[in-house]
C-alpha cells in the first residue's frame, strides 16, 4: 500500500466522524456512536502502525499484533492518551515487551457534546491530533535506540529520562514546578499531530498551522525551570526559574548517571551513549571529536545513500556532537586545550571551534526565525480570543498576552545573547591558545633585544605573531 493509498483510508474514517457532528452532537451514553469513534480511531491508529512495520489486527486473533492499542472511558482521568514504551532494565538486562497506547474516551469526546459546532470541529481535530500525538511518541522513542546520530534524538532521551526519575509534578503544567508546556517530547508530538491531521484531511485552516508554529517555537525556544526532588527523595534540583533547556537538563542527566551511577538509563536509552560511557563518566571532547570523525566517515563512504540522505545524516550528526563537544571544551584551561590540541592537530582543532561558533550563529537566525513565526501565530489567537471574548475566559486571555509580552520584549534578546556568549567562549579559546602560541616567539628571542639586537628580534617576533 502507498502512503496516499494509505491517507486516503485513513481520510475516509476521520471524515465520517467530522460530518457526523457537523450537525450533531455527542450523547455520551449512546453506546452505538461511542463504538464508532472508537472504530474510526482504531482503522486510523491500525494504518499508521502498520507503516511502520508493526502486526496489528483490531479483528480476530491479536495475539500475533506487536503493538497494543486499548481504550478506557474514565473521567476521573485527565489524559486523553498515553504512550508506554514496553522496554524496561532489571538488573542490566534489557526487557522488551510490545509498545502500549491507551486512548481515554471520555477525554477525546466531552466537547463533542457542545450544541456549538466550531467547538465539536475543534474537538474532532484534537481527536485525531491525539491520535498522531501519541504515535510520534513511539518514533521519539525509537529514535533514542537507535545508532543514529542526532540531537533532537538525544533531546528526546533526555526528557524520557528525567520523566522517569524526578517526581510526577515535573511533567505537568504545576506553574512553580511543571513543565510540561516546554518539553520536547510534547512539543514535537503536537506538532507531528497537526501536521498529519493536515496532510490526510487537507484542512488549510490557518488556525492549525498557527498551533503548529507555537509548538515549534516552545520546542527551540521554551525554556524549562528545576525545583524538583528525584523520585527517592534524595536529591532536589534547582535552577533558580527559567532557563535554557539544556542548562536546566543536562546537570540532571550527569547527576543521574555520573554522580548517583544510575547507568541503566543509558540501557534504557542507547542515544546517551554517545555523551556518556557505560561506566558513568562523561565523554571526553577528545573521544567526542573521534566518534563524530568515524561516523562521518561512514556515512560518507555508504554508497546506498542518496545525496539528500547523506547531507542530513552529516549536519544531524554535526549538530549533536557540536553541542556535546562545546558543553566538554567551554570550561577547560588552556593546559587541556593545549592538550587536546596535541591529540588531534592545532589546525584541525581551530577549524573545529570555528564551524561551531558558525553553528551557533546559524541557530540564532533560525531560531530568531522560529520566534518571529510563534509571535506571529500568538497574536493572531489573541486577536482571535478578543473578537470572541466569552467572560470565563478573561483570565486566559490576559495570561496569554501576558505570555505574548513577555516573549516579544525577552526573548528577542535573549536568544541572541545566549548564543553570542557561547561564540564570544570559543573566540575567546581560539585567542587565548594562539596567543599562548605565539607568545612562545616573544619569550624565545627577547633576550636579543636585551643585548641591543632589538631590530632584528622584534622584526622576526612581529612577522611570526601575524602570520
Amino acid at each position: 500500500m502507498t502512503r496516499e493509498e494509505k491517507n486516503n483510508l485513513q481520510k475516509a474514517e476521520i471524515e465520517n466522524i467530522l460530518n457526523f457532528f457537523k450537525d450533531n452532537q455527542l450523547d455520551m451514553n449512546n453506546t452505538e456512536m461511542i463504538n464508532k469513534i472508537k472504530n474510526a480511531i482504531t482503522r486510523v491508529f491500525e494504518l499508521e502502525i502498520r507503516e511502520m512495520g508493526y502486526i496489528f489486527n483490531s479483528k480476530g486473533n491479536i495475539s500475533k499484533n506487536t503493538f497494543e492499542l486499548k481504550f478506557v472511558n474514565d473521567d476521573k482521568l485527565t489524559w486523553r492518551g498515553r504512550y508506554f514504551c514496553g522496554k524496561k532494565v532489571e538488573k542490566g538486562i534489557v526487557v522488551q515487551q510490545k509498545p502500549l497506547i491507551e486512548y481515554n474516551i471520555y477525554r477525546l469526546c466531552r466537547k463533542l457534546t457542545s450544541d456549538t459546532q466550531d467547538i465539536r470541529m475543534k474537538a474532532c481535530r484534537e481527536l485525531f491530533k491525539t491520535v498522531f500525538h501519541e504515535i510520534q511518541h513511539h518514533k521519539q522513542f525509537l529514535m533514542t535506540i537507535s545508532d543514529v546520530s542526532s540531537k533532537e534524538a538525544i533531546m528526546y532521551a533526555r526528557d524520557f529520562a528525567t520523566r522517569a526519575y524526578l517526581e510526577r509534578v515535573w511533567y505537568t503544567k504545576n506553574r512553580k514546578k511543571g513543565n510540561y508546556d516546554g518539553f520536547v517530547i510534547e512539543n514535537n508530538a503536537n506538532e507531528v499531530g497537526y501536521r498529519r491531521y493536515m496532510e490526510i484531511t487537507g484542512d488549510t485552516d490557518e488556525r492549525i498551522s498557527d498551533l503548529i508554529d507555537i509548538e515549534i517555537g516552545k520546542i527551540w525556544i521554551k525554556g524549562y525551570k528545576a525545583n524538583i526532588d528525584s523520585k527517592d527523595g534524595k536529591v532536589h534540583y534547582n535552577s533558580g526559574g527559567f532557563k535554557e533547556k539544556d542548562d536546566v537538563i543536562i546537570p540532571i542527566i550527569d547527576s543521574i548517571i555520573c554522580e548517583r551511577g544510575l547507568t541503566d538509563t543509558l540501557l534504557m536509552f542507547p542515544i546517551l551513549q554517545k555523551e556518556y560511557n557505560l561506566d558513568g563518566s562523561k565523554k571526553t571532547a577528545y573521544e567526542l571529536i573521534t566518534n563524530m570523525n568515524k561516523e562521518e566517515e561512514k556515512i560518507k563512504r555508504d554508497s546506498t545513500l542518496s545525496e539528500r540522505e547523506r547531507r542530513k545524516l552529516l549536519k544531524d550528526g554535526r549538530e549533536m556532537y557540536y553541542e556535546l563537544i562545546y558543553r566538554q571544551i567551554e570550561k577547560r584551561t588552556t593546559k587541556q586545550i593545549t592538550e587536546l590540541s596535541t591529540q588531534i592537530g592545532k589546525q584541525n582543532l581551530i577549524v573545529l571551534l570555528e564551524n561551531i561558533s558558525c553553528y551557533f550563529e546559524c541557530e540564532i537566525e533560525r531560531k530568531l526565525e522560529k520566534l518571529e513565526r510563534m509571535i506571529r501565530a500568538l497574536e493572531k489567537q489573541n486577536r482571535s480570543s478578543c473578537n470572541n471574548e466569552i467572560k470565563d475566559e478573561t483570565d486566559k486571555l490576559n495570561e496569554r498576552q501576558s505570555k505574548l509580552r513577555y516573549i516579544q520584549q525577552y526573548q528577542r534578546k535573549r536568544l541572541p545573547n545566549y548564543y553570542n556568549q557561547k561564540r564570544a567562549i570559543l573566540s575567546s579559546i581560539i585567542n587565548r591558545y594562539i596567543i599562548r602560541e605565539k607568545y612562545k616567539w616573544w619569550n624565545s628571542w627577547n633576550f636579543k633585544i636585551r643585548e641591543g639586537d632589538n631590530t632584528w628580534a622584534k622584526w622576526y617576533c612581529w612577522k611570526n605573531w601575524s602570520d
